[in-house]
């Protein structure tokens, strides 16, 4: 036994004989996604409550947060392709790598959950940095592995959606825990018992992940072939038109997600329910898994995609219609939406998972991009959206917002992600329909992209296995 991992090709062909001939066992898939509840558990805190914390506790105006959380999620989106193209080159560090991660993610999550009352802008930025890269390195290496597990597409889904359902499910714990805190405790001293409750759950689940992980074989072997910068960028170039429409997709999410605790406090004037619209989002979302695995493998991964970002941007555009006191409305639109939405969290890392079939060398760098675009959504909904409503003159939980304030506010929240999911619906739609350069294979609903020449351009038909 060596000091190292195991190499990416050694990896797929442990997960894949784990896999083959039967189904992979459901015990193994919850062992696998164990991860992903205390990811979400920490990770939806990070992008939508901490500048919550930071602007009403640290009185750090929306405009630093804003413009401060868009630097600092431009820079992860841009380190996560080197931490894919790393990860693949030295994978037989893959164990080493996941501990360090989880070791600093423990420490950050400590740290920016529980803010001093000196020097608060730099321990936002400072901290928030870390807690983003070390969830990085963790998320991307964590994906690949369930990219390359099987080489079946329904199987892809199953994997998928095991591991997006549990993060639901973490989502669920992070939007309603907070809020229970609160009850007890100061927003401040809630999030303390927060941090410490997200570090435990971190260290229990993240024991039963790495228990999992350690059922993969050790190799004195280092990958067979490091993968090239070339070969990289030559992946995203072939990818590039599901990475585009992934993009806007994650784009619409992004931006209600970011804007929810000010639109259902000050426009609807319910912010005493907000943690049950989000419970209400996500355990329909969870719920809603085995329908779109079902659907995916009978009709097609990629139509339901495309029918799902249809309804959801019908949905945000009746959300914009809603003002004071239209909480079941509200209700009704959350449980659409968070239907709706599912589809993106089962079938969108299925799809980019089918797409790197036979290329294991390069599954953390896919996923690397897929986990850069996803931030890349999330800091420009942060760095745009807020500051142009700190134009509009919008002060969050103040009580005499004007109108338009109040309006624009709606803008952003609703008409702005219809418009983003009714385009990448529509650019989804062009491509199944036959756009230049890709082919559907309907059997298994995948973009083929044929890379064996080397051309990004040129489209083939695979059958998969």
């Amino acid at each position: 036994m060596t000091a190292g991992g195991v190499p990416w090709d050694r990896v797929a062909r442990f997960l894949l004989n784990m896999s083959a001939p039967q189904a992979i066992p459901r015990t193994a898939l919850a062992q696998y996604a164990a991860l992903s509840f205390p990811l979400s558990f920490v990770g939806l805190p990070l992008y939508i409550l901490v500048p919550d914390l930071y602007a009403t506790e640290r009185g750090l105006s929306l405009s630093f947060i804003g413009f401060s959380l868009l630097a600092l999620r431009i820079f992860d989106a841009v380190q996560d392709p080197f931490i894919g193209l790393l990860s693949d080159r030295y994978a037989k560090w893959l164990r080493a790598t996941m501990l360090v991660g989880l070791g600093l993610l423990v420490v950050s999550l400590l740290a920016v959950f529980n803010p001093p009352l000196l020097y608060v802008k730099t321990w936002f930025v400072v901290t928030t940095l870390l807690a983003a890269t070390a969830f990085s390195v963790i998320s991307i290496n964590f994906n690949a592995l369930g990219g390359v597990w099987s080489r079946d597409v329904h199987e892809r889904t199953r994997i998928t959606a095991w591991r997006e359902a549990v993060g639901f499910i973490g989502m669920l714990a992070a939007v309603t825990l907070p809020t229970l805190l609160q009850r007890h405790y100061g927003k401040s001293e809630a999030f303390v018992v927060y941090s410490l409750l997200a570090v435990a759950v971190l260290l229990v689940l993240g024991g039963v992940f790495v228990r999992w992980l350690n059922a993969l074989p050790d190799t004195p072997e280092r990958s067979v072939i490091a993968p090239s910068r070339a070969s990289f960028y030559r992946q995203l170039r072939g990818n590039r038109r599901f990475f585009l429409i992934f993009m806007i997709s994650a784009a619409a999410a992004s931006t209600p997600a970011v804007l929810a605790v000010f639109f259902i406090r000050d426009r609807l004037e319910a912010g005493h329910l907000f943690a049950l619209f989000l419970l209400l989002n996500f355990v329909v979302a969870a719920l809603s898994m085995p329908l779109w695995t079902a659907t995916g493998r009978r009709f097609g991964k990629v139509r339901m995609w495309k029918l799902s970002m249809l309804g959801v941007g019908l949905g945000y555009l009746a959300t914009y219609f809603l003002g004071a006191g239209d909480i079941w409305l509200y209700a009704v639109i959350c449980v659409v939406n968070g239907f709706l939405l599912g589809a993106d969290a089962c079938l969108a890392p299925s799809i980019l998972a089918d797409l790197i079939e036979g290329d294991t060398r390069s599954a953390a760098g896919n996923f690397a991009i897929f986990g850069f675009l996803t931030k890349c959504a999330f800091g420009l909904a942060s760095g745009i959206a807020l500051p142009l409503l700190a134009l509009a003159g919008y002060v969050p939980g103040a009580a005499d917002n004007s109108p338009e304030s109040l309006h624009a506010l709606g803008a952003a929240f609703a008409l702005l992600p219809a418009a983003l999911k009714l385009l990448a619906g529509f650019l989804l739609w062009r491509l199944l329909a036959g756009a230049q350069g890709i082919e559907v294979n309907t059997q298994s609903a995948v973009f083929c992209i044929d890379e064996r020449s080397g051309k990004a351009d040129r489209a083939a038909s695979y059958t998969l296995p």
